[in-house]
């Protein structure tokens, strides 16, 4: 295969610097940009990996403490309402309007804190 004689004025991926390239495929003025370049694509690989890692051990840690704070909320006898959303995977708004149906039967102790007792969940889905 012959060489071409043809010269392209192209701009280093790395340095940013105008050269002239042989080939059209290529895309660092020197072999130094090149190794340069790739060391900074390793590396910026692994931090994106240990980042990666990282999120996944949260996730996996935010489970198991919604798994255990679950494992509490089914021993409780009586349940506030933002426990009962927790348990029931809804709104607020959408317990309060069951409880204002009386389809849930709801003490208030206070202005802030309403007890729903546990048995009355249960009697929903039976």
């Amino acid at each position: 295969m012959s060489r071409s004689n043809f010269r392209i004025n192209k701009i280093c991926k790395h340095c940013n610097k105008l050269f002239e390239a042989q080939k059209v495929t290529t895309q660092f003025c020197s072999d130094r940009c090149a190794k340069m370049n790739y060391k900074l694509r390793k590396r910026t690989e692994q931090v994106n990996n240990s980042n990666s890692k990282e999120v996944q051990t949260q996730n996996v840690q935010q489970y198991y403490e919604n798994k255990s704070e679950m494992m509490q909320l089914n021993k409780k006898e009586f349940l506030k309402v933002k426990e009962l959303v927790q348990l029931l995977g809804c709104s607020k708004h959408t317990v309060y309007k069951m409880i204002k149906d009386k389809r849930i039967n709801a003490v208030n102790l206070s202005k802030r804190i309403t007890l729903i007792k546990r048995s009355e969940i249960d009697k929903i889905f039976e």
